[in-house]
């Protein structure tokens, strides 16, 4: 122990000569040097000049305390990595925790135990023998580091000197595949290794996220299967491309339409998969879009043929149920048969004339239009259908909205509709909510009016239907009093969202442009 210990220096400061007397001589027997000193004044000066590898430092002491001590001990950067262990009667959580903020290792407790103070010099003088060392580790890392950084910016000269033909190539190479219009990708064993921009911009993705990734990330479940026997043709046919379409997976989990070139090519003795991607969502809506145009022609001309045929029949029916009305021989069943006859036929008429609008042209008799007075004479015209269920109507119409220029008998036809539909939603004694306001937006200022009721809501995958023709939920409904709604607004350049309430209803929100 004593061999060992002989080469460190303890600086013991302590204002007690007891105190210095024991742990002198205690740890010279065991071969550490101590020098001393008898308050903090004295111990600055020594410590700076003897460089200690350790110093006990009593806590209570005249003029500067232990605590200030090591303050300034931990200041100055000639003493700052030199551990301090307090020596201290002080038994206190919160004295200690103070010794250890301003700079302390540890701490001794007095009357002293010699061998928990040999122990615990020994500990730290071991801690500072292993930082001197591991610092002198770090500076020759850091030396073997600069070498290191020499040869490997003299490695990276020499490299960059004999790529720049083949990185020069590469650039052309790359240009040219960044410059069409369409994706370009290719895979190997199922995994993409280059994507140009293009295909990255297609599936939403940053085109760092790409490579690695595999390809059938990029598919749609729907179309993985018929995407990978296309390929799999390719490598039994290596001299065809295959044309085909599939449906793209986007990093919003979206599925759009997409046209594909496959090919397999051999590229430094692998096989290679590669393919040339286009966007072709407008194309397919494009079609849809004609397909839909041409069922509904069609049946517009049905729902035209029908209806006149149709309405004939019925006005004879109407007009000699009027006529049995005015006569006063039946009974009281009889009557009510009658009167639910004119009802019934009554609600044919309404019927036909949905599909009359629905199938007819649709011609604007636009004028200027005060939004607030058409939707007060629309909610009047209804007041005593809205009675029937003890509806309330609560209107907020905002004071401030512009004339606009609409066909109002048809934008009164949409409104009435959706205060219908909230009609047919809404459960007795409940209440509909009528509101409107305006959005002066410098680029797109607009009019808002929104229809609110407190019936069931619409389920979320009803949502995007609720407008299709003939969707309907009601079991005595055309299904198309919401399309024809669509229409107009679409004719006068507006829009109509709906969404589900919380906790429960519907709200219908139209838009018309300024």
């Amino acid at each position: 122990m004593q061999g060992i210990s002989e080469k460190y220096t303890v600086l013991i400061v302590d204002d007690n000569p007891a105190n210095l007397g024991m742990l002198t001589s205690y740890l010279k027997e065991y071969g550490y040097k101590t020098p001393i000193a008898r308050n903090g004044d004295i111990a600055l000066q020594r410590a700076k000049y003897i460089r200690p590898d350790i110093i006990l430092l009593d806590v209570v002491m005249p003029g500067l305390d232990g605590f200030e001590t090591c303050r300034r001990l931990k200041a100055d950067e000639a003493t700052r990595d030199i551990p301090i262990i307090f020596m201290t009667a002080l038994n206190g959580t919160e004295d200690k925790l103070h010794g250890f903020e301003v700079g302390g290792v540890d701490y001794v407790t007095k009357p002293f135990q010699q061998e928990e103070v040999l122990a615990r010099v020994a500990t730290h003088v071991r801690i500072r023998e292993l930082t001197k060392h591991l610092q002198k580790q770090t500076i020759k890392l850091e030396q073997a580091n600069d070498e290191i950084q020499r040869l490997n910016e003299q490695l990276k000269a020499e490299n960059l000197r004999v790529s720049a033909d083949l990185k020069e190539s590469e650039q052309k190479y790359q240009t040219l595949v960044e410059e069409i219009s369409d994706g370009y990708f290719v895979i190997e064993d199922g995994v993409v290794v280059f994507a140009n921009q293009v295909f990255c911009r297609m599936h939403g993705y940053e085109l760092h996220e790409v490579p690695g990734k595999e390809f059938s990330q990029f598919v749609h479940p729907e179309s993985r299967e018929e995407v990978a026997d296309v390929y799999c043709k390719t490598r039994q046919a290596m001299s065809v491309s295959h044309l085909f379409e599939y449906l793209r997976l986007t990093k919003d989990a979206r599925s759009l339409s997409t046209e594909m070139t496959a090919k397999t090519v051999k590229h430094e003795n692998k096989l290679v998969d590669i393919g040339i991607c286009r966007d072709i969502t407008e194309r397919v809506q494009m079609e849809h879009r004609m397909r839909e145009a041409e069922r509904m022609a069609y049946i517009g001309r049905i729902t035209t043929s029908l209806s006149h045929e149709i309405r004939n029949p019925l006005s004879a029916v109407k007009m000699n149920l009027r006529i049995l009305q005015n006569t006063r021989q039946f009974t009281e069943t009889d009557w009510r048969h009658i009167d639910i006859s004119v009802n019934e036929v009554m609600r044919l008429e309404s019927i036909l004339d949905e599909l009359l609008d629905f199938a007819k042209p649709l011609r604007l008799q636009m004028s200027k239009c005060a939004i607030n007075d058409t939707l007060e004479s629309c909610v009047e015209l209804l007041t005593v259908k809205f009675q029937q269920k003890g509806l309330v109507i609560v209107r907020s119409l905002a004071s401030d909205l512009p004339m606009i220029y609409a066909d109002p008998k048809k934008l009164s036809q949409a409104f009435i509709n959706l205060l219908l539909n909230a009609f047919d939603a809404s459960e007795d004694c409940s209440s509909i909510k009528v509101s409107s306001r305006y959005h002066s937006n410098e680029n797109d200022p607009c009019i808002e009016v929104i229809v609110e009721d407190e019936g069931p809501g619409i389920a979320q995958k009803q949502i995007d239907k609720i407008f299709e023709p003939f969707f309907t939920t009601k079991s005595n409904g055309t299904g198309l009093g919401l399309t024809n709604t669509k229409q107009i607004l679409d004719a006068h350049g507006g829009w109509i969202d709906v969404t589900t309430r919380s906790p429960h209803g519907a709200s219908f929100h139209v838009y018309l442009p300024v």
